[in-house]
């Protein structure tokens, strides 16, 4: 399958043998280093409609330690969100950083309205701000 992805940047192996590309998932939000062989242009009509991820924070809740999510914090998250089993999560907007980006609150909708963040925080990777 292909996926439309934007190069981030362009990664060249020390022994300058490859090249690789980060690329950011346009339609997912994810990113992933790519050889670049696996990299081919998209047809200029599958540009016209809107990415389908869009940036946001998590309102009210920051890393348990550090500025930056740890891997077990984002594991239990994808576990929560049920990224690959088709779970719907509910995002509420709950206001905007000063750049823009809004911060939100993450409701599964399958158990009982539960809110993600509280539930980060409960499992020790989150707390609250």
């Amino acid at each position: 399958s292909y996926f439309r992805a934007k190069v981030v940047e362009i990664q060249e192996s020390q022994d300058c043998s490859s090249l690789s590309v980060d690329v950011h998932f346009v339609d997912y939000g994810d990113y992933e280093l790519k050889s670049v062989r696996e990299i081919f242009k998209i047809r200029a009509d599958f540009m016209k409609l809107k990415f389908q991820a869009i940036q946001c924070s998590l309102a009210h809740i920051r890393p348990e330690t550090g500025e930056d999510w740890s891997e077990d914090a984002c594991d239990k998250f994808e576990m929560l969100t049920g990224c690959d089993k088709g779970k719907v999560i509910w995002a509420r907007v709950v206001g905007y950083h000063a750049s823009g980006v809004p911060w939100v609150e993450l409701v599964d909708t399958g158990m009982g309205q539960t809110s993600l963040g509280k539930e980060l925080v409960r499992l020790g990777v989150a707390r609250w701000v």
